[in-house]
């Protein structure tokens, strides 16, 4: 008698905790679905993988490997390749693997991370950017004691950090704040608690708003979007958890498996809103949408697209203008824009 008690008590256990874990996620409704059409700004790009874009009043960037230089600029109304710029190599101003690019729209600055050198470099430029492109400075990163995956700058001598510094500790982290050479702030906590599940936050998509307070963080593996205040600390602000990141840790190695939910494969931001792709399938082809949420996460209207979206960057001049970089079922890489 008592066996058969306890069985049920497990079993009415575990069914209570696979209720509880299938509740803590649900997919964003979104309330309006529209279709949208792109316009083709140009013909195919010869590039390496993208691996940023960004958009200032006359042209589009995208940080990839092309004819042995890192950035590649390109005029946003005609598509037309104005040059490619940022040289590979270990010297002066040349970037050996670029992860991150940024833009400081009030300076012309340009602020590229090195991966490879843990290096901070950054570039100046006026109207005519072929004439005006320069290497002003450098950050190293590499002599702080522990691995630096991505940074940003967020305003003089004052960076954001996704990587291991901070307090000594031999487990995964996530974000500090460095003034100068030392971390004043760092964010370690997860929204989800096994180790396997933890590993998608190694490289998560991540968008930090124009004016610099706010940032938003996406995964790919499931869909978990994170809201953050950097005005001071870094602070949560929302949490929402659309679909569980269903992966498999082979060799150290994160895998997908049969039932994996594909979520966000990019994000932009502007002071307002957040742009995405949003898969949302076990498809993981399905990159033709554009999923808006607003900074308390919110969804608030999502466009189906003629396109499969690749990266987006939204224009600080023109609201309601996307810029983004679309690709083929031949793989081929072209420049689009999308009124929203």
């Amino acid at each position: 008698m008592w066996k058969i008690l306890l069985n049920f008590i497990c079993i009415s256990f575990a069914l209570c905790s696979c209720n509880q874990q299938s509740e803590a996620y649900a997919p964003p409704v979104f309330s309006t679905i529209e279709e949208i059409h792109s316009y083709r700004l140009s013909d195919e790009l010869i590039i390496g993988y993208p691996m940023d874009m960004f958009v200032n009043e006359s042209y589009v960037f995208i940080l990839a490997l092309a004819d042995n230089t890192w950035l590649q600029v390109y005029d946003k109304n005609t598509g037309e390749h104005i040059g490619g710029f940022v040289p590979k190599g270990q010297g002066p101003g040349e970037v050996v693997t670029g992860t991150t690019c940024s833009y400081d729209e009030e300076k012309h600055i340009i602020s590229i991370f090195d991966e490879t050198s843990m290096k901070l470099l950054t570039y100046h430029f006026n109207d005519d950017i072929k004439k005006s492109f320069t290497f002003i400075d450098e950050k190293a990163f590499y002599n702080c004691g522990a691995s630096v995956r991505r940074v940003w700058p967020l305003k003089k001598d004052l960076f954001f950090i996704d990587g291991q510094l901070g307090t000594a500790s031999e487990q995964q982290k996530r974000f500090q704040l460095m003034l100068d050479t030392e971390v004043i702030n760092e964010y370690n906590d997860f929204p989800v608690s096994s180790y396997t599940e933890r590993l998608v936050f190694m490289s998560p998509t991540i968008s930090i708003s124009p004016d610099r307070q706010k940032m938003a963080v996406g995964t790919l593996y499931g869909g978990i979007l994170e809201l953050f205040d950097l005005s001071g600390n870094i602070e949560l602000r929302t949490l929402e958890k659309f679909y569980p990141p269903i992966i498999q840790c082979l060799s150290g190695a994160i895998q997908n498996t049969e039932e994996t939910i594909w979520g966000f494969s990019t994000l932009c931001t502007t002071d307002d809103k957040i742009y995405s792709v949003l898969i949302g399938d076990k498809n993981p082809n399905l990159f033709n949408n554009i999923s808006v949420f607003d900074w308390k996460g919110r969804p608030l209207i999502k466009y189906k697209t003629d396109c499969l979206v690749l990266k987006l960057c939204a224009s600080p001049k023109e609201s309601g203008k996307l810029y983004g970089l679309a690709f083929s079922e031949n793989k081929e890489f072209y420049l689009v824009s999308l009124t929203v």
